[in-house]
């Protein structure tokens, strides 16, 4: 869904070694968490995606705030596509103000 917005690039993780070696070696205005990930899988890529994009924003699907990470947005699953690229959008626009 995010990959067919004109103008924008979405990275998908293969699996946690990838999606962390993603946010060392990219920048990123958004990220996207799961809910199917793990606590501690959450955190680890919101404190890296945090260090390396320091004005990035974090949609997370569940609504989880891991040991004081604060998401900009959140959302309880199920998720349709237009509820995430209206909290894509949201997020950016924010960012940008």
């Amino acid at each position: 869904v995010l990959e067919q917005q004109p103008g924008w690039q979405a990275a998908i993780t293969r699996n946690k070694q990838h999606g962390l070696a993603l946010l060392h070696n990219e920048k990123f205005e958004v990220l996207l968490l799961c809910s199917s990930l793990s606590k501690k899988a959450r955190l680890e890529y919101a404190q890296t995606f945090r260090e390396k994009n320091p004005c990035g924003r974090i949609v997370a699907v569940e609504g989880r705030e891991p040991d004081g990470i604060l998401f900009e947005a959140t959302l309880s699953p199920p998720v349709t596509p237009d509820e995430l690229l209206h909290a894509v959008r949201s997020v950016l626009y924010t960012a940008q103000q």
